[in-house]
């Protein structure tokens, strides 16, 4: 078997989708099991719906706008008198009367069970598309199938029961679609598997059903060593190892989701990253073999960081007793820390504030400590670090932190300072 995944801008209009078709009629339908993310930036407007819902505001407009967006993309494939216009109705109405009843649930609660309507609506939408088209498929809800525990908005697998799961799919003679991003627990709530975790739900199918290999459609020709939409001269990779793809998806890499990696590595699965816009590319392989294909340096870029300088209040030493109680506050407030860099005295961490909670994080270790915080900062990461590119890409800096180990270098600038 095989598993394709189709990420949001893949299939952001009529002709993407149709786009999406003239691929799948390429590379066959044969043992494949298709995983749609939400339609272009529908996460975000549903965000931007929940928002305004639970502060009182006008939500119904923004609701309407974006139901009108799919019914728009709806009109362009399927006949005025499809079946599918209904099944759009139905499933944003689902989507507001859980807005309802949830209202007073905890945030991240109420979160999956909303958000994940992009992936839902998207899905069938594609669904009832290709079917139409002549593509025999069964759509499935990946709430049924991948199972987590009871965390919200970043929950974990609970791979033993997926996998009994999934498996049953093979050797099923139609092609399967479903949706990325979101899974389900043992309370019958929906739960997600944190944001571009579409990829992660595409090496889930992969791991369980021992796929002969998965294709991740972008809109870049395969895994660049930097993102072009902040880096100038990029270059193709290849072939990437498991371990490199891994380091880099650990450091920040966007072209693949940092979870996506680890079960395709444990069974030699190998991950093609392609192109949607030229198809006919081979794009690039993650695989065993060489670290990179072409040896170049790698640069990856995070933005919007929080740098924290945490200090005790009596000046002495930070310990061990203090790392633990720091970082044990870190978790409690779900802060992702980047880069940690210590000192006899302070300990520095560069971290990602995926859910807002930074302030809640300072509060609470302001009880016992002194924190200095620069917010909105910028976070390099340089791997295969050659000193003569970096000065010819960034000439001088004034970093706020930089820490090298081995042939990495890590470069902490405000954004004021960016080039």
């Amino acid at each position: 078997m095989k598993v394709f995944k189709f990420g949001g801008a893949s299939i952001n209009s009529a002709a993407r989708i149709i786009n999406l078709k003239a691929i799948l009629e390429k590379e066959g339908t044969e043992g494949l099991v298709l995983i749609v993310s939400a339609m272009g930036k529908t996460t975000n407007k549903i965000e931007h719906i929940l928002r305004c819902f639970l502060h009182d505001e006008d939500y119904n407009s923004a609701l309407e706008k974006l139901k009108s967006e799919f019914t728009a993309v709806a009109s362009e494939l399927f006949p005025a008198n499809s079946i599918i216009y209904d099944k759009i109705d139905s499933l944003f109405t689902e989507m507001e009367s859980k807005l309802i009843e949830y209202k007073d649930k905890p945030y991240n609660f109420l979160y999956d069970q909303v958000v994940s309507y992009g992936e839902l609506i998207t899905a069938e939408l594609i669904a009832s598309y290709l079917a139409d088209e002549g593509f025999d498929n069964t759509l499935l809800s990946a709430t049924e199938y991948i199972v987590t525990d009871g965390t919200y908005r970043d929950a974990t697998v609970n791979w033993s029961k997926t996998c009994e799961n999934i498996k049953k799919l093979a050797g099923r003679e139609t092609f399967f679609i479903t949706q990325g991003f979101i899974a389900g627990n043992e309370l019958g709530y929906t739960t997600t598997l944190g944001r571009e975790g579409s990829d992660y739900t595409a090496g889930i199918f992969a791991y369980c059903l021992d796929a002969n290999e998965l294709t991740i459609w972008k809109d870049v020709i395969g895994v660049l060593n930097a993102d072009p939409r902040h880096f100038q001269d990029t270059v193709l990779l290849e072939h990437v190892s498991f371990n490199e793809a891994i380091e880099l998806a650990y450091y920040g890499a966007s072209i693949i989701h940092p979870k996506t990696i680890q079960p395709l590595h444990r069974k030699g699965i190998p991950l093609k990253v392609r192109s949607f816009i030229s198809p006919t590319e081979s794009g690039t392989e993650v695989s065993a073999g060489a670290d990179l294909v072409p040896d170049v340096p790698c640069y990856i870029l995070k933005q919007h960081q929080q740098l924290l300088k945490v200090a005790s209040k009596e000046f002495s030493f930070i310990v061990e007793n203090d790392i633990s109680d720091i970082f044990k506050i870190l978790c409690e407030t779900q802060m992702k820390v980047n880069l940690m860099h210590n000192s006899a005295i302070s300990l520095s961490l560069c971290i990602d504030d995926r859910l807002g909670d930074i302030r809640k994080c300072i509060d609470i270790l302001e009880e016992n400590y002194n924190v200095n915080f620069i917010e909105d900062v910028t976070l390099y990461t340089v791997r295969n670090f050659c000193q003569k590119d970096f000065q010819k890409r960034f000439g001088e800096i004034k970093p706020l932190l930089r820490q090298r180990k081995d042939n990495v270098e890590h470069i902490i600038i405000e954004k004021d300072d960016e080039n």
